[in-house]
């Protein structure tokens, strides 16, 4: 999940290193001496990576939200429903395929595929449907009357981006009492050189 807690004697020094398969971490490690009382905000910065095809995630990359307000309506609703096909402003490279269009997801991810949507998520990437996704957050969203689902490009060729912002969609519909109270903004930016940038408000 990314958080970490751990106990250790009143009076304890040592060094926290870090660890996991794939990942590196800044800072390395920290150290501490006589510690007395609880720890907080000892947080570790990760770069994982590379994969087989050399794509890396680095979660250090700071927030620059796009504001999709005045961008072009999906108008998707309620839990099941996707787009139609959407043409994109450049060709994307996306593992070991290239592509000029793709659909957009209620539940929370796009896909380059035309298929049938999902609003679990799936171990991916895997030989059946769904496949060839990018999600940002792939949940049961629901689309209500304060919430939509818009996209956008902006932008000078060999730097342009497409961004699609899932804003204020909650976790349930309003007879859902567990759901109905959490709301949720994020988007995914696609950027002309391959980039792929997860953001949440």
């Amino acid at each position: 999940s990314g958080f970490y807690t751990f106990v250790v004697p009143s009076g304890w020094s040592g060094t926290v290193t870090p660890s996991k398969a794939g990942m590196s971490f800044t800072p390395s490690s920290r150290s501490y001496t006589n510690v007395l009382e609880n720890q907080t905000a000892q947080d570790y910065a990760a770069l994982g990576g590379p994969d087989i095809f050399g794509y890396t995630w680095d979660d250090t990359v700071a927030l620059n939200w796009i504001d999709v307000t005045d961008g072009a309506n999906t108008w998707l609703t309620g839990y099941a429903s996707a787009t139609g096909a959407i043409a994109l402003p450049f060709p994307f490279k996306y593992y070991e395929n290239t592509y000029n269009q793709l659909y957009i997801a209620t539940p929370g991810y796009l896909s380059f595929t035309d298929a049938s949507y999902w609003d679990t998520q799936s171990p991916i990437p895997a030989t059946s449907e769904p496949n060839n996704v990018i999600a940002p957050y792939w949940t049961p969203n629901y689309i209500g009357a304060d919430s939509w689902v818009r996209y956008k490009s902006g932008g000078i060729a060999p730097n342009r981006y497409f961004v699609i912002e899932w804003h204020d969609v909650k976790g349930g519909d309003p007879l859902n009492e567990v759901g109905s109270d959490d709301t949720f903004r994020f988007e995914v930016i696609l950027h002309e050189n391959g980039d792929i940038v997860f953001q949440y408000q």
